[in-house]
């Protein structure tokens, strides 16, 4: 936190004494009071976007935000969204200015209030920049008329949907943008009244004018980041449920009943399926007021995981008549991945979007769970491995990879961040460590993670402190490998010795560079007359050694490195491994 000029000339004042200073504890005090006074951010120019600078300072100046929101939504695309902000806050820098985020032209910027007055502000950079003067050390309210962006409002003929990740919500209304400061929502909402409307709490109220038109009020949300704020308006169908402990509401816009008639039971099946698995294996009930799903035709993603209203991709969830194993398993998987992001996302938020890796791994791999659950005819260790595996290598294996945890100066940027590294080669590593913890460990680990954060934000090293040991390896070892680093290692697999006495030689490096390599088991199958008659599995974790693995076999026996495909990295063997693995398959 800065000090403001007040507090500095107090904090500092040298009180009488018998003693004179010293010239070098003069020259240190008058640094200290130099760098306290002067933060190096100046939010009368913050900078387009969202910069991590921005985030810091008003992270450690608001609290006890909430936003109470209100549309207009008018029937015809051509009229714009009317919108009024009274957003109520605490603060601790009362002489500097309030920088919102809003990402649109200045004049659609109405009016400004600060506190029942007028307010002076200026509009620079993406930000509409509040001035000081009127600012309370108790609460604050902010009220602003505008006219909505439509970038994000994603306005259809006659139905209209938010979609707000990473940094969106800015293009729509003036807002703290940053997933750190969490805020409760209350939304209200004025349509056309043969339109429905849908938001991530229940209704509150319902008044239908002779105007033609419907207003809305929906209850305060729990803490959410703003990018999780959601409502979609307009004409939509719905189906209700009741699972085995929430009901729930599946909102459509289907035209053919008899495809809802066909999917709907297993959508509903689906999803409380996979409610009740994240309740048992987090420990913790589900965190929000209600359950709903939003089906919406050409949604740009597979799912978002808004609470209270999950939006679906439409194509994904209505399946034709006798869909294929994968297309009833892709549905499954996208159920429970965004159910999951209800714990892990929702619940408890990454502080900035560097950490984006974490809700999207977790969410994967409570997916994977699930579906092992709902189809156990199904081997999905191999759905896994080729899956993940090969889109991994295809990024990791070339000169332009990046690791799992990236640097992010600013939210506009934070779109880079999503790939196949983050997709596939995140969920590699989750299972490594899994698999290094222990699995009844690692669910302990994540339930204490959660259970410690409700409603709030955490990253990365907020879990690692539960999994402070592992087999072979330290979490922060682990974390500066497989996190940290980047690139695919060699795995050099040699023979020696006679058939009676093998030995294998291991060496492990990362690909074209120097570097600690990544801690992991290696499985050696020993195979004779097609049966594997030997397993030896040895754990990777030293550079460029050799490491010695020797086992007694049969006759024309023939070693098979990485035969499950678990170990991340090129396998190399040497000529003799591989003429023993040719000889073999002849005969």
């Amino acid at each position: 936190m800065s000090v403001d000029e007040t507090t500095c000339s107090k904090t500092n004042r040298i009180p009488a004494a018998k003693r004179t200073p010293s010239p070098a504890f003069l020259i240190l005090a008058f640094v200290i009071i130099l760098l306290s006074c002067h933060p190096g951010f100046n939010p009368n120019h913050p900078g387009a976007g969202v910069s991590i600078e921005l985030a810091r300072y008003r992270q450690s100046d608001l609290r006890n935000l909430q936003y109470d929101l209100s549309f207009e939504v008018p029937e015809k695309l051509s009229e714009p969204v009317k919108g009024f902000l009274s957003l109520r806050f605490m603060r601790n820098r009362l002489s500097d200015p309030l920088v919102l985020d809003f990402r649109d032209d200045s004049s659609r910027i109405l009016s400004v209030r600060l506190n029942g007055k007028s307010a002076r502000f200026a509009f620079r950079d993406e930000h509409l920049i509040i001035s000081p003067g009127n600012f309370s050390a108790s609460a604050n309210r902010l009220d602003v008329e505008f006219f909505a962006g439509d970038l994000s409002l994603n306005r259809n003929d006659d139905y209209l949907y938010t979609l707000l990740v990473p940094d969106r919500a800015r293009t729509v209304f003036p807002c703290i943008d940053q997933p750190g400061l969490k805020a409760v929502f209350r939304l209200k909402l004025s349509i056309p009244s043969h339109w429905k409307a849908v938001a991530n709490s229940p209704l509150t109220s319902q008044d239908t004018l002779n105007t033609g038109r419907t207003v809305l009020l929906f209850q305060k949300t729990p803490p959410l980041p703003v990018y999780l704020f959601a409502f979609a308006a307009g004409r939509f169908d719905t189906i209700s449920f009741h699972g085995a402990k929430y009901p729930i509401v599946l909102y459509h816009r289907e035209n053919d009943a008899q495809k809802v008639r066909n999917n709907a039971p297993e959508i509903f099946r689906l999803a409380d399926s996979s409610l009740h698995f994240m309740e048992q294996y987090t420990g913790i009930d589900y965190p929000f007021p209600k359950y709903d799903l939003v089906v919406i035709p050409s949604f740009q993603y597979g799912g978002m995981e808004h609470p209270g209203c999950i939006f679906l991709n439409a194509g994904r969830i209505f399946l034709p008549e006798n869909p294929s194993p994968d297309d009833l398993l892709a549905r499954a998987g996208l159920i429970a991945h965004e159910t999951s992001h209800i714990w892990f996302g929702d619940f408890v938020t990454m502080p900035w979007f560097d950490e984006v890796w974490m809700k999207e791994v977790f969410a994967g791999f409570m997916a994977d769970k699930i579906t092992g659950q709902l189809f156990p005819q199904v081997d999905f260790r191999l759905r896994f491995l080729l899956a993940h595996y090969p889109p991994s290598y295809d990024i990791d294996r070339t000169p332009g990879t990046n690791p799992v945890m990236q640097k992010l100066d600013n939210l506009n940027k934070a779109g880079s961040l999503y790939g196949n590294i983050i997709y596939h080669k995140a969920p590699i590593a989750i299972m490594q460590l899994e698999r290094l913890a222990g699995e009844e460990v690692f669910q302990q680990a994540l339930q204490k993670y959660l259970s410690e954060h409700p409603y709030g934000t955490a990253g990365w090293k907020d879990l690692t402190v539960h999994l402070p040991s592992l087999q072979k390896i330290s979490i922060n070892d682990w974390t500066n490998t497989w996190l940290y680093g980047s690139g695919v290692p060699e795995i050099a697999f040699q023979t020696e010795g006679d058939t009676e006495n093998p030995v294998v030689n291991l060496s492990h490096r990362k690909t074209g560079r120097n570097g600690p390599v990544l801690p992991q088991f290696l499985k050696v199958a020993w195979i004779s007359r097609g049966k594997t008659i030997a397993c030896d599995s040895i754990f990777l974790s030293t550079p460029a050694s050799a490491l010695a693995l020797s086992a007694s076999f049969a006759s024309r026996s023939v070693p098979l490195p990485n035969p499950d495909g678990n170990t991340y990295g090129i396998v190399l063997p040497d000529n003799k491994v591989i003429d023993s693995c040719f000889a073999f398959l002849q005969h």
